[in-house]
């Protein structure tokens, strides 16, 4: 739990550097950003773990409702076809008959 809280409060001070130019990172900032997070986590599993299945239905939700958030927006381009860097048509490499697998195999 030590590990993930420190990767979250690492995380979060990155994200002050980069919005507050004037910011200084140290690392008691960490330290304390960390305590945060495991406080926050331990309270979490400790008082509300009677509604977790409603939290991991929302994070569901979310996490569904984003992937069509980026997905629509990203097919209706592809379809207005606006000569866009991305080619429509892949070539065919190492033998692979479909696209599809090409495309899972070397992006």
């Amino acid at each position: 739990m030590a590990g993930q809280s420190f990767t979250v409060a690492s995380q979060v001070q990155g994200l002050i550097v980069l919005n507050k130019s004037d910011y200084v990172p140290e690392a008691w900032h960490a330290v304390m950003l960390t305590f945060a997070t495991v406080s926050v986590a331990v309270i979490f599993n400790t008082l509300l773990a009677k509604k977790l299945p409603l939290v991991e239905g929302l994070v569901l939700i979310l996490h569904v409702g984003g992937f069509f958030t980026i997905l629509i927006p990203l097919w209706f381009v592809y379809l207005l076809d606006l000569n866009l860097q991305c080619p429509r048509s892949l070539p065919l490499h190492i033998g692979y008959l479909r696209h599809g697998r090409q495309v899972l195999m070397f992006g």
